[in-house]
């Protein structure tokens, strides 16, 4: 699994990432400064995201309801989690690592 730093609620955040083609799913979840589990649509997995058309993946927080895979902390601050179950050499090695490539989006 791979764990993000605390982020800011009031900014919109963004990481696109390929398919990294688990044997199970993988997923996103967040959590609060105390690190609870958040209410609201605060997890996403492999089963209910919507693919970009290239075939990599866009997981957004805090950024509407019309961005893509968005998950909402509700103003609060938070951290997300990923993790991949039935993970891939890949992912095990840290090659494939969404986390490092989430960047704040203007909106």
């Amino acid at each position: 699994y791979f764990n993000s730093p605390m982020m800011d609620p009031k900014k919109c955040y963004a990481t696109t990432f390929k398919d990294p083609k688990v044997k199970d799913f993988f997923s996103f979840t967040m959590y609060d400064k105390d690190g609870y589990l958040m209410d609201g649509i605060t997890a996403q997995n492999s089963y209910n995201m919507k693919p970009n058309a290239d075939g990599t993946f866009t997981a957004h927080f805090n950024c509407g309801k019309d961005a893509i895979n968005n998950l909402d902390s509700s103003g609060l601050e938070y951290n997300y989690m990923v993790r991949a179950y039935g993970a891939t050499d890949e992912v095990k090695s840290g090659k494939w690592n969404p986390i490092e490539d989430t960047k704040v989006i203007e909106k």
